[in-house]
């Protein structure tokens, strides 16, 4: 993720943080848990409400070209 620039490295002191705990895996690698519940309770969302079915719908009538989004990564 960060090579994707979806994070940044942070090398600074900074209020914003979450409890995280370090375990072993059985294969003998490294898990790290998050708990971002206490951070996400400062997190400004912004409200994008989605339209009903039928605006959509009258917004399509006579288009002919449609394309798909890959939300493949959407969680990011």
């Amino acid at each position: 993720m960060l090579e994707t620039g979806v994070i940044s490295p942070v090398d600074h002191p900074t209020d914003w943080f979450a409890p995280m705990v370090v375990t072993p895996k059985s294969n003998g690698k490294v898990r790290v848990c998050v708990d971002l519940s206490k951070l996400n309770a400062f997190v400004k969302r912004a409200n994008h409400p989605l339209p009903a079915v039928d605006t959509t719908l009258g917004r399509l009538a006579g288009s002919t070209v449609f394309t798909k989004l890959d939300a493949n990564s959407g969680f990011w």
